[in-house]
Formats: C-alpha cells, structure tokens, sequence
C-alpha cells in the first residue's frame, strides 16, 4: 500500500503498517498493472478490509485491461467469497454480501 502519491523517491510505502489503520471499508488501487502485482496488492488489502468493504480497481479496460483483469482473475479464483462488477476502465470487487451487493448493482 502507498500513501500519497507524487514523486515516486518520496512515496510512504505502507504496506507493513496496513494493519494499524484498519478495517478499511473502500480501498482503491491505482497501482502496477501486471497481473502478478495486481494479485499482490489484492491479496495485501483483503486481509484489511471490513465485511463490507468495496475495492476499487482502476484501468481494467484499454491497454493494461487484459493484465489487470488477469491479477484479478487470479485473486478470485483463490478467495471465491468475492465478486467483481466492471463498469468502464473500473473493476468494483466486494465480498458476497447482500449490503454491499445491493449497493453496487444500484451503482451500474
């Protein structure tokens, strides 16, 4: 995990300290786009997150579409509790769970 962007020599590298702010309820990630890198940051923040929580998934579509969904592809096929909603370049993914399902069929 990365807290604040900007210059990448200045960038807090958080991953190790993802703990102390947690349950986290929306994440958003922004990051590398190769498969193995999405599949690694997903598999970071799913620990973190509450029952109901919504990750955001950024550029599943245009270039880095294909290798990004197929990080994602990957996750899911480890942790079937989630599902994944596409809308656009975003990926919306969620743990089966009726409040939040709910919520993003209402989005798209």
């Amino acid at each position: 995990m990365i807290a604040l962007g900007g210059n990448p020599e200045n960038i807090a590298v958080i991953g190790e300290r993802a703990r102390e702010f947690a349950p986290y309820d929306l994440v958003f990630v922004d990051g590398d786009h190769c498969e193995e890198s999405v599949y690694a940051d997903l598999s970071l923040v799913c620990h973190y997150i509450s029952a109901d929580a919504l990750i955001i998934l950024h550029d599943l579509s245009g270039d880095w579409g294909i290798h990004v969904f197929s990080g994602v592809s990957k996750f899911l096929q480890e942790h079937p509790e989630f599902s994944v909603r596409i809308h656009e370049n975003l990926g919306f993914l969620f743990r089966h769970s009726h409040h939040i399902a709910t919520l993003v069929r209402k989005m798209y």
